[in-house]
């Protein structure tokens, strides 16, 4: 069975921002079971957001034989169980995102690849995407 690489990206902008995003990091252990590697958390500052509330950020690389819409649909289920409601997001609060970025080396969010807390913690893991 192949195994996809892909790289996530978690956030919140919670008061327990920290707390949400490594609990958003265990729960896509669990379900990727396969490896997981992690960035350290950044505080960074809202982009094109109706809030000034900082967000938590980190991201992480996901081995696991799943196909990409399996990740994608237990990213929502993620998001769900932790909180995140419809219209959440339009009123500037988001208890947890957790999206790919990019899998198997082809990036699929190019707008978040394209920030620069992004290019930053992937650069620490060592993450590049073509």
């Amino acid at each position: 069975m192949k195994e996809h690489v892909y790289i996530i990206a978690a956030g919140s902008n919670t008061a327990d921002a920290h707390i949400r995003v490594e609990e958003a990091l265990r729960a896509v252990a669990i379900m990727a079971r396969g490896a997981v590697r992690a960035s350290r958390s950044m505080l960074t500052e809202p982009v094109d957001f109706p809030t000034t509330s900082p967000f938590v950020n980190l991201v992480a690389e996901v081995r696991t034989p799943l196909a990409p819409s399996q990740v994608h649909q237990r990213l929502k289920a993620i998001e769900a169980a932790a909180g995140r409601r419809p219209g959440d997001k339009a009123r500037g609060r988001v208890v947890v995102d957790v999206d790919v970025v990019a899998v198997d080396g082809r990036v699929t969010r190019p707008a978040d690849w394209g920030r620069a807390y992004m290019r930053t913690l992937a650069g620490e893991l060592g993450l590049e995407v073509g």
